[in-house]
């Protein structure tokens, strides 16, 4: 087994909104503002699929760079983990983008 790298870290707190997030938000939804309410269900899932995103581009850029990288993630307990960092690993693995 070698080792390679890890990206150590991939929380995205439901807390934090940041400008550019907050101005992709409103061009996606006609200008609209997000929900007030940080844990808004339509919000949380919005953006949590913003990390789905990534998490897809990563796996493919992975594989097409080594075919045989397997990767993992260690995130924490579901639904809290979507709820609380908008990991939704479930999506992650169902797709083939972790093995776990």
């Amino acid at each position: 087994m070698e080792y390679r790298g890890m990206i150590d870290c991939l929380p995205y707190p439901v807390w934090l909104a940041t400008k550019p997030t907050l101005q992709l938000y409103r061009d996606n939804h006609r200008g609209a503002d997000p929900p007030r309410d940080i844990f808004d269900a339509a919000w949380v899932d919005w953006r949590a699929n913003l990390l789905n995103q990534f998490m897809g581009k990563v796996h493919t850029e992975l594989k097409a760079l080594d075919p045989e990288v397997e990767i993992s993630v260690s995130p924490s307990i579901y639904p809290w983990s979507k709820e609380q960092y908008l990991q939704d690993w479930p999506t992650w693995v169902e797709e083939g983008w972790s093995i776990w």
